[in-house]
């Protein structure tokens, strides 16, 4: 599927099928249209028209990219329709070998890349030392809707101090250190209940990352957890940011409906979400010890900004 998010006059010009963006406090309407790639998804007649405004819109678009940047000779630019140019980000798991992959080469066999740069995500590694660490462990499972009000808002607090030390040690804040003498009428900091001093690993990649590599960082960290020569309070804390300039952050898993005796997993779509470079979409999830013999505990919390529909 290929999802574009453009401004009223491109979406009125192009002529396809879309969906405006619900949100009301934006700068211009925006509107989403939605391409299926698979070859036979549409019928041949409809196929023809879409690319068709495509064609004519990455033509316009590089007419455009052509006079911002024609060089000025004599009075006269130098132009000439080309089509349009597109800066194009993938990620791969793929080994590197002599700074191409194979997918890399797979694209170029069907599109002209101009200079295609690859960029390997490497892993930073730090060390915290001498630091206030929480126990999530220790953390009662969530209240269930039936019980009173006063537990839910202990245990939600709870939550909130767990998280915002995630977010802190993210960033190797200095209040975090045992030593730390700050003015109090600077800043204060109370670390979580029942916080111990010790020491923290920190590891990042940054860069357009796979949900594949996602998933093993996932794997590797409960298979971590799950060694019996680990100590209880030990835990891993995994946060990720979203490309938030991007029509379609999300996609929800499929809806099974069962008819006839047959179960038909049904695709959603995704929600609404106005791309823009300054948004939020963040998901922290941590992984402590459940004790002996249980499972392991975790917590998700994600947070989302303005203009997406995902949570209403």
């Amino acid at each position: 599927m290929l999802t574009t998010c453009v401004c009223k006059e491109t979406y009125e010009r192009l002529g396809l099928v879309g969906l405006k963006l619900p949100f009301k406090h934006q700068s211009g309407e925006r509107y989403v249209i939605s391409l299926p790639l698979h070859k036979n998804a549409d019928s041949v007649p409809v196929q023809a028209r879409r690319r068709s405004a495509l064609e004519s819109w990455d033509a316009d678009f590089g007419m455009n990219v052509t006079a911002a940047g024609a060089k000025i000779t004599g009075g006269q630019s130098s132009q000439r329709p080309v089509g349009g140019v597109w800066e194009v980000a993938f990620c791969s798991t793929a080994p590197i070998n002599d700074n191409k992959t194979d997918e890399l080469e797979k694209w170029v066999t069907q599109v002209p890349i101009v200079a295609p740069v690859t960029v390997q995500i490497t892993c930073e590694k730090s060390h915290l030392k001498n630091i206030w660490i929480p126990n999530p462990a220790l953390l009662p499972p969530r209240p269930q809707l039936r019980e009173e009000d006063e537990f839910k808002e202990d245990w939600q607090h709870d939550v909130d101090a767990l998280l915002e030390w995630v977010g802190m040690a993210g960033f190797h804040a200095q209040r975090l250190y045992a030593n730390d003498r700050v003015d109090p009428f600077v800043a204060i900091y109370e670390p979580p209940a029942a916080s111990q001093v010790g020491n923290v690993t920190h590891l990042r990649w940054k860069g357009l990352i796979s949900p594949a590599f996602v998933q093993a960082v996932i794997d590797a960290s409960i298979t971590f957890l799950r060694s019996t020569q680990l100590l209880p309070e030990s835990f891993v804390a995994i946060t990720m940011h979203g490309v938030t300039n991007s029509p379609v952050v999300y996609l929800p898993q499929a809806r099974a409906e069962k008819a006839k005796h047959k179960s038909t997993a049904i695709a959603l779509n995704p929600p609404a979400h106005l791309p823009r470079k300054d948004g939020e979409d963040t998901w922290s999830l941590v992984l402590a010890p459940g004790g002996e013999g249980k499972d392991l505990k975790s917590i998700l919390y994600e947070s989302v900004g303005q203009w997406d529909a995902r949570w209403g």
